[in-house]
């Protein structure tokens, strides 16, 4: 089985912690890093529960070129705009004989073999989860609000069985995904909106077992303790907990004498003069790629060139 995940140099102690808890639940897994910067990191390189580092420019996009592509994006946007690509890299190119892949998100721990993920797997091409499994009490009820705009599904969970559905499923998603960043004001949120959509399109199941996803924002709904201070969810084991909002994975990264990469620049977000390049610089490049023809390199522009064309 492939586990996988995309990041930034950022991230990688984040990576590390979840691909570790791969290793110690998941037993025979191959885990993949896929690193969205210019070269690879040497925390990444170093790290040995990394079984595979690859950098989002090497996978196999054709049109447009890479370059052009990450020049849209801001590093969260990236992450999710590569997750389709690298997924379908993996099962049409990287991995052609492994039959089971599970995408996560960095932010997630294994705490369980995961069982319950991959029986479903067994009877469905895709396995995804939901932010919150319960109705809102009146305290939350906002987060309803919010969740009819942002998706009712949550990507950082993805398991995928090799079947011809999933082949269409990982072209399509590959493929919205290039096109997709956050702008809530017109109803964008990554992959989540279209996930909303795969439901309709693909052999698609919801795993509503509570202890896959724990996070902050389903928090209230989910979390016990036990009388031995383990941990439970509505009386059933917890099984991937999402670190997204929470800080106490860097204790664990202490303990362990990681570097704090926390604010790592990221490679993407300079021109190769040294200059950051201005999300509004951004903006008006995804607004109309076609008027930015003229530029063969657009990391080799300035902002300043670029708003008097474009401004």
């Amino acid at each position: 089985m492939i586990v996988c995940t995309v990041i930034t140099a950022a991230q990688i102690p984040k990576a590390r912690i979840m691909a570790e808890s791969v290793k110690r639940h998941l037993a025979g897994s191959t885990v993949v890093v896929c690193l969205v910067e210019q070269s690879v990191h040497p925390a990444a390189q170093n790290c040995t529960a990394f079984d595979r580092v690859l950098l989002a420019k090497d996978l196999g996009y054709d049109w447009p070129p890479f370059e052009r592509l990450i020049f849209k994006y801001n590093a969260m946007e990236a992450i999710c705009a590569v997750k389709g690509q690298l997924l379908k890299d993996l099962i049409l190119r990287l991995y052609r004989k492994e039959d089971e892949f599970l995408y996560l998100d960095s932010e997630m721990k294994v705490f369980s073999p995961c069982s319950e993920l991959f029986d479903a797997l067994k009877e469905h091409s895709i396995v995804i989860t939901p932010h919150q499994l319960l109705p809102s009490d009146i305290r939350h009820v906002i987060r309803e609000v919010e969740l009819l705009n942002e998706g009712t599904f949550h990507g950082g969970i993805l398991g995928i069985r090799r079947t011809d559905d999933a082949l269409r499923f990982v072209e399509w998603f590959a493929e919205r995904l290039s096109r997709s960043y956050e702008d809530p004001y017109n109803g964008r949120y990554w992959d989540k909106r279209f996930l909303n959509l795969a439901m309709a399109a693909f052999d698609l199941h919801v795993l509503k077992h509570p202890g896959y996803n724990v996070a902050a924002w389903n928090f209230h709904e989910r979390m016990t303790m036990s009388n031995d201070g383990t941990c439970h969810v509505q009386g059933n084991q917890l099984c991937i907990f999402n670190f997204a909002e929470w800080e106490s994975w860097r204790s664990e990264n202490d303990e362990n004498g990681d570097q704090d990469l926390s604010n790592e620049p990221w490679s993407y977000d300079y021109f190769h003069s040294g200059e950051k390049i201005a999300q509004v610089t951004r903006h008006l490049y995804r607004t109309n790629p076609d008027d930015f023809d003229q530029y063969p390199d657009l990391f080799a522009e300035s902002n300043k060139r670029i708003m008097q064309n474009h401004g």
